[in-house]
């Protein structure tokens, strides 16, 4: 079976697989589950804080005006490539330009950033 993304929580729907595939049925934990995350009690307020936000860039874009500086806080989620070495070419990769660049990542900065962003907000 392969695995289609789901949009109501932690099961995700299943589609026949190719005979040879080697991939089981899975199912999406609940940690998966973006939306879920976004709705936690404790993140609500930095949710409405970026929104509003983005409203008032776009709004400031239409008139012209000086766009308002970001709520500070760090992103919720993060999703982190520690390599951009990648031996394939999928269709549909997000990442194709950026791939097998020699693109390395500092370490020490990369690990501080973490930090950094946890400490202001990041949940995953």
């Amino acid at each position: 079976m392969w695995p289609r993304a789901g949009s109501a929580g932690n099961v995700v729907s299943m589609g026949a697989a190719p005979e040879t595939s080697p991939i089981p049925a899975m199912r999406v934990e609940p940690v998966h589950d973006f939306a879920a995350k976004l709705r936690q009690p404790a993140l609500i307020e930095a949710v409405r804080a970026y929104v509003g936000w983005q409203r008032a860039v776009r709004e400031a874009r239409a008139r012209g005006a000086e766009e308002p500086r970001p709520p500070d806080a760090a992103p919720l989620s993060i999703n982190l490539d520690l390599t951009t070495a990648c031996n394939y070419a999928c269709d549909h990769c997000i990442d194709w330009e950026i791939l097998n660049q020699g693109i390395t990542h500092d370490e020490a900065v990369l690990r501080a950033s973490i930090v950094e962003m946890t400490k202001r907000g990041l949940k995953s």
